[in-house]
This record gives structure tokens, sequence and C-alpha cells, in this order.
């Protein structure tokens, strides 16, 4: 889910006029890429070596941020 909200956030970026919302934007999708990045990593890790607390947090994390991005658009991007 958060790749698929991730590849839109591309074309938003691109096609935003306010250059101080854009970098404000762009900062939040850099995250938002980070931290589905160290999900993908502990999710592709052997059974054996992953730790299932760890990957429940982070899929937490990512869920909670994403939905936070999709706010902060739905809002107006207003601080």
């Amino acid at each position: 889910e958060c790749r698929k909200v991730l590849k839109y956030t591309y074309a938003f970026a691109y096609y935003l006029q306010d250059k101080e919302k854009r970098s404000r934007f762009e900062f939040h999708q850099e995250m938002l890429e980070k931290f589905t990045e160290n999900l993908s990593e502990l999710s592709e890790k052997p059974l054996s070596e992953m730790n299932r607390t760890e990957v429940v947090n982070q899929t937490r994390v990512v869920d909670r941020f994403m939905k936070n991005v999709l706010k902060y658009v739905d809002d107006g991007m207003e601080d």
C-alpha cells in the first residue's frame, strides 16, 4: 500500500507550484520512502533472523506515517 501511495506522490510533488510546500512535501515523501524501505528490508530477512516484534512495530510506524502524509495533503498542507 505504501509503495502505491509513494508512486502517486512523485507526480503530486512534480506539479506542486509552491516551492515551500513542495520542499516540505518532499521531506515527508523521503521519510515515507525510508520507513518503507526499512520495513521491506526487515521482511526480506530469513524467518530464523526475523524479529516479529520489530516487523510489527515498523509496520505500524509506516502505516501511521503514510496516513499522516495523506491527511497532511488532504488538509491543504498547512502547518
